[in-house]
């Protein structure tokens, strides 16, 4: 039972804490999210049927903000692809 209990416990660590299933894509989740919160204050706009030059202006920088993180994490997969030498 006990060690049952340290396995779920240990689980649960790893999911919730060190989010191992996130490794190597955390830029991309980041970059992504960066994008859909621009969308949702465009979307928020139109739907209020208002628009605010303050508003666009966050929504753009979200977007350009979220291009370039996404972007950073493509140049950086190439860079580790090539320092990481072929498994045999």
């Amino acid at each position: 039972m006990n060690a049952g209990l340290e396995a779920l416990m240990g689980w649960i660590f790893n999911i919730l804490v060190k989010q191992e299933f996130l490794a190597g894509k955390r830029m991309y989740l980041g970059g992504a999210s960066t994008i859909l919160g621009g969308v949702v204050i465009v979307i928020d706009m139109v739907i209020n049927g208002t628009f605010s030059s303050e508003r666009m202006a966050v929504a753009w920088a979200a977007f350009s903000l979220g291009y370039t993180v996404l972007g950073q994490a493509g140049k950086q997969d190439k860079i580790v692809a090539v320092l990481t030498p072929p498994e045999a």
